[in-house]
């Protein structure tokens, strides 16, 4: 069974989770870098999401929406 491609992939997606979890519960370093990681990329979300807001703000401006 493990050896059917789907089977090798379905085990290796639980051991990365396992993987995580242990390293989540267990080193906090670990834990600080994917929340620090986490928080870069709400900002550059919010970012991103302020400047596009704003492009189509002036586009609708100028084309007189």
């Amino acid at each position: 069974m493990l050896a059917n491609p789907i089977g090798l992939i379905v085990a290796l997606l639980a051991g990365l989770v396992v993987a995580f979890v242990y390293l989540w519960n267990n080193v906090e370093g670990f834990r600080k870098f994917w929340i620090n990681a986490w928080n870069k990329i709400k900002s550059a979300a919010s970012t991103a999401k302020g400047a596009i807001t704003k492009a189509f703000s002036r586009l609708g401006n100028l084309l007189n929406w």
